[in-house]
């Protein structure tokens, strides 16, 4: 048998041997077909990795991009070439910043040689060059080194819609900016109207509240001044009536709340409108059968609630019909409630009721107002956390109209009824009162009625010609708040710290921002116009009888 030679040139003599190497042989290729085994199973495994990342690039609806590390594109998937606008093969092999508009390929050059090679992602806005308007794109870029090469990772989203978006959301905010100074525009012209059409009134209104109770005039005279004091509280009203629901609108309306006696209220209001039921001869069915009649509300809005109820029953109530107002409690709330055998309306549109600027039509041909009074109700109601609803059998059977409040312990509430006209005994003597009105017709009126009543009055024009007043010869002032050369706001401070006496802001302007800046600026009380001649005189003589008694 022949030697069989080793590696090292020497030869195996013993069979042994042989057979060794051989079984070393054998494990050798074992091995290497295992291991072979295991390749191919990695190399399909990185085949099958490999199509499934294509099949996700290809069919992802983001624009996906590959670069070589020059920025030539190496792959594009169907949504960036749908967003590029062009086919595969016009994109590959191109360098990427030709499809950049010319002035961003420099903010583009800048950020490749920025990205980070750690495989951070880096972020730039650009747009897609297009000849009739281009594309504004966000640019995610990745840097993904290999073996052989670095590849750049590219991702584009088309910011056409998010700066469509910034662009209305800037539209919008400019339309909120202008809507909000059209409102103001408004809130202005129509305080502004409300002070133009209230102070001619005033001297009217002063005029016809003084002499209706002159015993020297003829019945039928009183008679006409009755007539013109009530028309033109009436014309007030409906002033009165557009600024509130325009501030209830615009949730300018704010309600000061303390324990109220609504049975109080209810009494004052009938008392208010008793003359308005007595023309039509109207018959009163008063039942206030609370037992709990308090509740937690402002006394003047809630006020003014019933007493656009009222007024609403007897304005369409025919003359000898019947109005009815009930009180009872249920449970924690008082529930008050006018009925009257008036026009009434139909049930399918007891919803439109309440909708400002929106008669019924029965109620617009025999209202002659602007159909505002129950939408006050309604929002003032709503503003102390009630309830209010309206209800009708039909037309000409009459309505019905429920105010639900919740209410608070009885012994809470301390109720004052507004007091009637003091008697002369409790005037002083000598009142001396500065009256600063630039309306004419007014301040004569005004100032003729007070001597009429025993007052001394000193008139000034202007804030210019009240600073030439000895203010030490004045015991109260009564002040416009709109004046030619400024306002009483500022007037009203220069006067006090001459000498410090109550004053009455008298002004036409009587919205709740209005009162409360006359309350800032130190008067005492706020009367808007046109004010009736007794309510001004109740006001001083409260003012200097408070002031003699301190």
């Amino acid at each position: 048998m022949r030697p069989v030679p080793r590696p090292d040139g020497s030869t195996l003599g013993h069979p042994s041997e042989r057979s060794g190497l051989l079984d070393e042989l054998r494990l050798s290729e074992e091995r290497l077909h295992v291991e072979n085994e295991e390749l191919r199973e990695s190399q399909v495994g990185l085949e099958h990795a490999r199509d499934e990342y294509f099949s996700v690039f290809e069919s992802a609806a983001i624009a996906l991009l590959t670069l070589d590390d020059a920025g030539i594109v190496c792959h594009v998937n169907s949504a960036a070439a749908e967003l590029l606008k062009r086919t595969r093969s016009q994109i590959q092999g191109h360098p990427f910043r030709y499809f950049l508009h010319m002035d961003d390929r420099p903010v583009w050059e800048a950020h490749c040689s920025r990205a980070n090679p750690t495989g951070a992602v880096a972020v730039c806005e650009l747009r897609l060059d297009f000849p009739n308007e281009p594309i504004p794109v966000t640019i995610f870029t990745r840097r993904a080194p290999t073996p052989d090469r670095t590849l750049i990772h590219v991702t584009l989203l088309d910011a056409r819609e998010r700066e469509q978006a910034l662009r209305e959301k800037e539209r919008l905010i400019e339309a909120e900016l202008h809507a909000r100074r059209v409102s103001d525009s408004k809130d202005q012209f129509i305080a502004m109207l409300s002070h133009e059409l209230r102070t001619p009134l005033t001297p009217v209104l002063a005029a016809a509240s003084a002499l209706k109770t002159d015993a020297t005039l003829s019945a039928r005279l009183r008679d006409v001044f009755e007539l013109i004091e009530r028309n033109v509280a009436s014309e007030a009203r409906l002033v009165d009536d557009l600024l509130d629901i325009t501030g209830i609108v615009r949730g300018k309306v704010q309600v000061v709340k303390e324990p109220t006696n609504v049975h109080g209220l209810l009494r004052d209001c009938l008392s208010m409108i008793s003359p308005e039921f007595d023309r039509k001869g109207h018959q009163l069915d008063i039942r206030l059968d609370a037992t709990l009649p308090c509740v937690h509300g402002d006394p003047l809005r809630l006020r003014q609630v019933f007493s656009n109820l009222l007024r609403n029953a007897a304005k369409f109530t025919p003359p000898a019909g019947i109005i009815r107002l009930r009180t009872w409690n249920r449970d924690e709330w008082l529930t008050a409630d006018v009925e009257d055998t008036g026009i009434g309306f139909d049930p399918a549109v007891a919803a439109r009721i309440f909708t400002p600027f929106d008669q019924l039509e029965e109620y617009r041909s025999q209202s002659g107002g602007l159909g505002l009074g129950l939408a006050i109700a309604k929002g003032l109601v709503e503003l102390h956390e009630g309830q209010i609803h309206a209800c009708s059998r039909g037309p000409g059977r009459g309505a019905r109209f429920t105010v639900e409040l919740r209410t608070v312990p009885t012994e809470s509430v301390i109720h004052v009824t507004p007091s009637s006209r003091p008697p002369p005994g409790e005037i002083p003597t000598l009142v001396r009162i500065l009256l600063v009105e630039d309306h004419l017709d007014t301040a004569e009126m005004m100032s003729d009625l007070l001597r009429i009543e025993g007052f001394e009055v000193v008139h000034s024009d202007c804030i210019q010609s009240a600073l030439t007043v000895d203010m030490n010869a004045v015991d109260l002032i009564v002040s416009d708040l709109a004046l030619p050369d400024g306002t009483g706001l500022e007037l009203l401070p220069q006067l006090r710290d001459r000498h410090a006496v109550p004053a009455i802001a008298l002004s036409g302007f009587g919205m709740q921002s209005d009162i409360q800046s006359s309350k800032q600026a130190g008067f005492n009380q706020h009367l808007t116009k046109p004010v009736d001649f007794e309510k001004l005189l109740g006001a001083i003589r409260q003012l200097t009888r408070v002031a003699n008694e301190s």
